[in-house]
């Protein structure tokens, strides 16, 4: 991967804790293709690890046991077959996504996401010089249900459109699965992108400002961003009458009335 990567004129380093690469194969096969990389360009650490991760540079830095660092925009975590626990090295202080046992969480393909999505959803794509079409699409009234995405990578917006068969098989009230709300979560979020509800929990944040969103999907500080239509006061009482309540961030409205106004006698 390495070659490839510097035979497309991109600068690498590539860091092995060991006194050479390949150490399964023969020390002269090694020795050879060692040389060969770096004949080609690429920088070869040997015999230091990866002590810590963390943001800055061009875009990561990596501290080393010999106490240098190497920086790059890009950072290419080879584990093996058995995934790393990379908590320890603060990879998420540097941007990654972890779950619960360390390891990386990262968005599909781009194309690949949109073909599958595409199985489920009727999907429109608008450029992303047109941000007020694709929001007038989303708030336009009628029968659909609509989810708006931005995604890192892709040149456009998506618009998915989609109706109440999409929550089939949810164990879930109906009042719980007629909420757009729980569209993403249980089925965007964890059914197609793989993020489990802890993994939501820690790595979601929220705003009200779409300008903001798009700004932080542009400038590489989320990896997606989803808009959502308001819950309406029909789907609130619904889902209070049935004993349940409304998930977090559903409920936003404004402006608000004050607490005290709402709950205690004037």
């Amino acid at each position: 991967m390495a070659q490839v990567f510097v035979r497309f004129g991109v600068r690498v380093t590539l860091v092995e804790g060991g006194d050479r690469i390949l150490s399964r194969d023969h020390p002269l096969t090694s020795k050879h293709v060692a040389d060969q990389l770096v004949e080609e360009g690429l920088e070869l650490r040997l015999g230091v690890t990866a002590q810590r991760i963390r943001a800055g540079g061009a875009g990561r830095i990596v501290e080393l046991s010999d106490g240098s660092a190497v920086e790059g925009a890009e950072l290419l975590v080879a584990v093996g077959r058995r995934a790393a626990d990379l908590r320890a090295l603060g990879a998420e202080d540097a941007g990654a996504t972890l779950d619960d046992r360390g390891q990386a969480v990262t968005l599909p393909n781009i194309e690949h996401l949109r073909m599958v999505l595409q199985r489920e959803f009727r999907m429109a794509r608008f450029a992303l010089s047109d941000a007020a079409a694709f929001f007038a699409a989303l708030r336009t009234p009628g029968g659909e249900r609509r989810i708006g995405c931005a995604f890192v990578g892709s040149n456009h917006y998506w618009l998915l459109s989609f109706d109440d068969r999409i929550t089939q098989g949810l164990s879930l009230s109906m009042p719980m699965r007629a909420l757009d709300v729980t569209v993403l979560h249980d089925v965007l979020l964890q059914r197609f992108l793989g993020l489990p509800p802890d993994v939501q929990k820690q790595k979601l944040t929220y705003t009200v400002d779409e300008e903001e969103a798009l700004r932080r999907v542009a400038e590489n500080q989320c990896q997606a961003a989803f808009f959502l239509n308001p819950t309406t006061f029909q789907q609130v009482a619904d889902v209070c009458q049935s004993g349940e309540t409304m998930p977090q961030k559903s409920t936003y409205f404004f402006p608000k009335l004050l607490t005290g106004m709402v709950f205690y006698k004037l």
